[in-house]
């Protein structure tokens, strides 16, 4: 279901530890609101020097990973 990313869009599902790895490589910085809820977690990817926002939803779990659908991304 979710990928391995390289670049995000609108739509796309990531695992949680993916969307970490790509923030950390990337210069994003993360910040995280609500708890592990199926529609109430967000994770908010801001640059650390462009004016970019990338915004995560969790949208289902598996036994060993969140699952996240990007509802926002300004990367084209």
């Amino acid at each position: 279901m979710a990928n391995k990313i390289t670049i995000i869009k609108k739509g796309q599902f990531v695992y949680g530890n993916d969307i970490e790895n790509f923030a950390n490589k990337n210069d994003y910085s993360a910040e995280y609101y609500g708890g592990n809820v199926i529609g109430e977690s967000f994770i908010i990817l801001k640059h650390n020097e462009k004016d970019i926002t990338i915004s995560f939803i969790l949208e289902s779990a598996t036994s060993n990973q969140y699952v996240y659908e990007c509802v926002y991304s300004d990367l084209k």
